[in-house]
């Protein structure tokens, strides 16, 4: 059985704030989901990379990279620098791309659910970016500036 992540995530956040979507306003929303599963997913990818890559050299279980930075690395052909300012700059542009679906989404059906999701989902990526880059998990050895990506 296939797992829609976008389903699943936006799921939880609707149950844990006891939204209720008609099946229109579900429909409204997808591409914000979509979009903002693509920040968090970029910005876990950029964060996480070196910790991936250490356990990776030091054995890993599952012995392989699950990262998105390999593959614009290669795509572009760049180095891993280069292809996380690359990334960061895509994250960029969905932030601004959430803003204008937001919009478009509000000037059809601006529902008090539907401005309370399309929040909830834009708090969810920034506090996704900001635990990313502040995190011991991720930033052990002070390599991830705040202001990365900016």
């Amino acid at each position: 059985m296939l797992i829609d992540l976008n389903s699943l995530l936006s799921g939880i956040m609707r149950f844990c704030a006891g939204l209720y979507m008609t099946p229109e306003e579900l429909e409204l929303v997808k591409p914000v989901e979509e979009n903002s599963m693509k920040h968090i997913t970029f910005v876990n990818d950029v964060c996480s990379f070196e910790k991936e890559v250490l356990a990776a050299q030091s054995g890993f279980e599952l012995g392989a990279i699950c990262s998105s930075v390999p593959i614009v690395m290669d795509l572009c052909g760049v180095g891993e620098h280069e292809a996380k300012r690359i990334m960061w700059q895509m994250v960029r542009a969905w932030e601004v791309q959430h803003f204008e679906l937001v919009n478009e989404i509000l000037s059809k059906n601006s529902s008090p659910v539907l401005i309370t999701y399309l929040r909830g989902l834009e708090y969810q990526a920034a506090g996704n970016e900001l635990w990313s880059l502040l995190t011991p998990r991720y930033n052990r050895t002070g390599n991830l500036a705040f202001t990365e990506g900016r």
